[in-house]
């Protein structure tokens, strides 16, 4: 179980200073929450069941010259996913194409990253949310 933290706040009343105290559970404020520094998958469940996932893929172009892989979230979305963000990055700058492609589910994001050069270190960076 969490810590009540409380937060004053103060009013004028008209010839003096009031001051409120409000409870925060601290709970509340973390609960879900898996992040470490240098994480590179992690996500924050709200209050109510929301989901924000978030993070970063990265692998070498191989001869080919385009990479397909399947990305698992960390947690798996429990009824629907509502959003999806998708960035790449090469060595070079911001080039490519990345794009999400059949084999997406509810626990993995399968992507296809292209229009890159045999060889190229990419880091795609993705987000999630949904309930």
């Amino acid at each position: 179980m969490g810590s009540t933290i409380k937060r004053p706040f103060r009013t004028f009343n008209g010839a003096d200073w009031d001051t409120h105290y409000f409870d925060t559970s601290e709970d509340m404020i973390k609960s879900g929450w898996v992040q470490s520094l240098g994480a590179t998958n992690c996500y924050r469940k709200f209050p109510g069941g929301y989901l924000r996932q978030w993070g970063k893929y990265s692998a070498t172009i191989p001869s080919v010259g385009y990479a397909a892989p399947e990305i698992t979230f960390p947690i798996a979305f429990p009824n629907y996913i509502t959003g999806i963000q998708l960035s790449v990055r090469n060595s070079t700058g911001w080039r490519g194409n990345v794009r999400i492609r059949d084999g997406s589910s509810l626990s993995k994001l399968a992507i296809i990253v292209n229009d890159l050069n045999v060889g190229d270190s990419i880091a795609v960076y993705w987000a999630a949310e949904g309930n």
